[in-house]
């Protein structure tokens, strides 16, 4: 039998008050002030008599909080359902400005497509002396002066640009970029070595 053969529950005015199927006694049941989770599939048949569980019950037993686990973990694809929801995306990004950069030039710029952004970075390298200038460009194209901060200074003054960072005491910075505008490190000076710029973004 299924749910659309069987008759819902009414109250005293012939109106369906809140309820749910239990497809073992193949009726519907009122439909408590907790939140019914119900596990239908078979692949989770171990939990026995468990299937229905209170999901919002602080005072739940041990048994009952086990069962909510297995429901996440089904939820998160590492049951053993057949077609589990599998949880994507990311809040972090690997973020490159400039690789071993030898040579003025504006590396790689650092778009967020998805939501506003904090990118913090960090300035390394062996070069003797460097200026290295942070810019930001919106929708023109046109990149101009952003400010960021430098990490470990207590004023915590921005600045948009820095001649700091070597691989014996690198400089680390944090930005905020806006969704759609693009980040770069542009070196305008370098002398006596390399330098790499790279760190994670992470969405506000």
């Amino acid at each position: 039998m299924s749910y659309n053969t069987q008759a819902l529950l009414l109250d005293k005015n012939n109106k369906p008050i809140p309820q749910y199927y239990d497809p073992t006694s193949d009726s519907f049941k009122p439909l408590s002030n907790q939140i019914i989770a119900q596990i239908t599939d078979g692949s989770l048949s171990t939990l026995g008599a468990k299937a229905d569980v209170p999901v919002l019950d602080p005072s739940a037993p041990a048994s009952t909080n086990q069962v909510l686990k297995a429901i996440l973990a089904q939820l998160q694809g590492s049951g053993n359902g057949n077609a589990p929801v599998e949880l994507t995306g990311s809040i972090i990004e690997d973020v490159v400005l400039q690789t071993e950069a030898v040579a003025t030039g504006n590396g790689m710029p650092y778009t967020p497509t998805n939501a506003n952004m904090t990118l913090n970075f960090e300035i390394t390298g062996t070069s003797t002396s460097r200026t290295i200038i942070f810019e930001i460009a919106g929708a023109s194209g046109v990149y101009q002066a952003h400010p960021g901060y430098k990490l470990g200074d207590i004023t915590y003054t921005p600045a948009t640009q820095t001649t700091g960072g070597s691989d014996t005491a690198p400089e680390t910075w944090e930005v905020d970029i806006p969704v759609g505008w693009s980040f770069r490190a542009r070196i305008s000076s370098i002398a006596g070595g390399n330098i790499s710029i790279a760190g994670k973004a992470v969405m506000q």
